[in-house]
């Protein structure tokens, strides 16, 4: 008989009491999730963290905190403890917070209003070792990085603004010159779904090849790691 896994361990840090107790109870109802600690600081979050570092799975925090705030909590704990992902949920969806995070190493970034299916899908995937980014963020990461005056792209961005976060994660990977093999490994999908999403994204921006889509990128100085 197989024994049942192991529930997801999650530290949660954020200095408002209500969000503390409204994401908890979230995770509460998640057979698989289980908030084992809180914290209402940066400090605190760290102090926890060299006591109890390795119990933990997932770090779900905030970036605007008293004291050292979340930004430099979370480059503490990538650097101590580099196997411990950690989730941003923060007001702030705009440059240049996402991909500052992102590229000091956050595994996800939502957005407070992220539904509650977002946030436990979120907290899954970097459990798993991927990276999730919240629909509403990727969206703004992929329009941010196109240039914003008399650019005479303005169809462009609208279509972008179309792309579901998982067409950026697939769009981002045949830029990159992934196969669909390739892509349906890294994201634990089939092959055949790999299709569908590559059909979707060609639709959404007008395109008809992989090498329209990297001149499309290119044009639009969109580069892989932006977006995944």
């Amino acid at each position: 008989m197989t024994e049942p896994k192991a529930p997801i361990k999650v530290l949660l840090v954020d200095d408002h009491n209500l969000v503390r107790i409204g994401v908890g109870r979230i995770l509460a109802d998640q057979p698989d999730i289980k908030a084992v600690s809180v914290a209402g600081s940066g400090e605190e979050a760290l102090d926890i963290c060299r006591r109890r570092g390795n119990h933990f799975d997932v770090v779900l925090m905030d970036i605007n905190m008293p004291g050292i705030g979340g930004i430099e909590t979370m480059r503490q704990i990538r650097r101590r403890w580099p196997k411990l992902p950690v989730i941003i949920l923060t007001m702030h969806i705009e440059d240049p917070y996402p991909q500052q995070l992102l590229q000091a190493g956050a595994a996800g970034y939502l957005s407070k209003a992220a539904s509650v299916d977002e946030i436990v899908s979120a907290i899954r995937e970097v459990r798993s070792g991927r990276r999730y980014i919240g629909n509403d963020v990727a969206r703004g990461l992929a329009v941010s990085i196109l240039p914003t005056i008399n650019t005479g792209y303005g169809d462009d961005d609208r279509q972008l603004q179309q792309l579901s976060q998982r067409e950026f994660q697939v769009m981002s990977m045949l830029i990159d010159g992934l196969r669909p093999q390739d892509i349906a490994t890294t994201l634990n999908i089939s092959p055949k779904t790999v299709s569908t999403y590559r059909r979707r994204i060609f639709n959404k921006l007008g395109l008809a090849s992989e090498a329209a889509l990297i001149n499309f990128a290119h044009r639009h100085r969109i580069h892989p790691h932006s977006l995944i």
